[in-house]
């Protein structure tokens, strides 16, 4: 494709996608430079439906070609952040009927429309938890979602940290490992006959 005849640069989309079974793959072309936002990101509806893709663009004749590019690694672990969570084929924005636990780096909950660019009028929505860096997502940036690459309709629209449920912090947890060890120390003494109060 001749990029620069449309007022347009060259593009690399690395993706695994697993909508749809494990569609995983890299598509090349044309882009807007308006459009162009590199950008690494996962997103998530449950633990088997999840995007990771990383995108870049260039300007120069064929500086895709040979454009290598590695997604961000899937996470089981749960963050403490929940998500409402739902994802549409060819429909109307979908309605989320249950939270889902979001994973590693996933601590926003997102919400996204597109447009498939090969196929007219066939859409997609979701929600569900994504990396703070997927919130970027503008209208007409590209997304595959399902097999397809989508340009999206509209803004992502994010929330922070969705519904969060209490999980120690680590200091929190540091502080109590300490004062565990330092009653049980305390109690070991004094069922010493030699222990005294100075040796505490």
């Amino acid at each position: 494709m001749n990029c620069a005849d449309a007022g347009m640069i060259c593009v690399s989309l690395e993706v695994v996608n697993t909508f749809e079974g494990d569609v995983s793959g890299t598509y090349k072309g044309c882009i807007a430079p308006s459009s162009c936002m590199p950008l690494v990101l996962t997103m998530s509806v449950t633990a088997e439906m999840q995007v990771r893709s990383n995108m870049a663009c260039c300007a120069t004749s064929g500086c895709n070609d040979n454009l290598t590019l590695s997604v961000p690694p899937s996470s089981s672990w749960k963050n403490g952040v929940y998500c409402p969570a739902c994802e549409n084929l060819n429909k109307s924005l979908c309605v989320a009927q249950v939270d889902v636990p979001c994973t590693g780096a996933e601590e926003m909950c997102i919400t996204l429309e597109g447009v498939s660019i090969a196929k007219s009028h066939h859409n997609f929505s979701m929600m569900g938890c994504a990396t703070p860096s997927a919130c970027g997502l503008r209208e007409n940036d590209l997304m595959s979602f399902g097999g397809d690459v989508y340009k999206l309709t509209r803004n992502a629209t994010c929330k922070n940290r969705g519904n969060v449920v209490a999980l120690p912090s680590l200091s929190v947890i540091i502080f109590q490992v300490i004062v565990g060890l330092l009653v049980a120390n305390v109690l070991f003494c004094l069922s010493l006959p030699e222990c005294t109060s100075s040796s505490l």
